[in-house]
């Protein structure tokens, strides 16, 4: 992380067979690693969306909810991820039908507001990440799919 002239470096390694993790700063190695106990089936941001291609199509329905805790930098946030419904996105490869999914999160440090952040993923077996959007409290991230293979299942872009 990078705020002005502030910075920070963290690198985390989860360990799920015994629910903790190791915090090394790296921006300071001398301070060395911090074994913490974690929460069963905690994930990073990135692992949380490639967390729903483990659920099944049933499992995703509209309304859903599925509650989980993220882990970023040094601090864990609860999150809910809501299926809001189904929405076809415009992408590079062509249209494609996708679940819209928001995570409710805590305001304030790293997100700008409760709700601040949408994803979606393909609605289909694969459940592939299409696209991220977050309003940060220091800006805005958008992360799209640029490239995808060895998918199970064909993904139906169309023109």
């Amino acid at each position: 992380m990078k705020e002005g002239s502030y910075r920070q470096h963290f690198e985390t390694v989860f360990n799920h067979d015994n629910n903790t993790l190791v915090l090394t700063d790296k921006k300071t190695p001398a301070n060395g690693s911090k074994v913490i106990k974690s929460v069963k089936g905690i994930q990073d941001m990135l692992s949380c969306f490639y967390y729903l291609r483990s659920k099944s199509s049933a499992e995703l329905k509209t309304g859903t909810v599925i509650n989980m805790n993220v882990w970023i930098d040094d601090e864990m946030f609860p999150f809910q991820l809501k299926v809001v419904g189904t929405e076809n996105l415009d992408t590079k490869f062509g249209k494609i039908n996708c679940l819209k999914i928001i995570p409710s999160v805590k305001s304030g440090r790293v997100f700008k507001q409760k709700e601040g952040v949408t994803m979606w993923v393909s609605n289909d077996a694969n459940h592939v990440p299409m696209l991220l959007k977050a309003e940060l409290a220091v800006g805005s991230l958008k992360a799209s799919i640029d490239d995808y293979k060895n998918v199970k299942y064909p993904l139906k872009f169309t023109k």
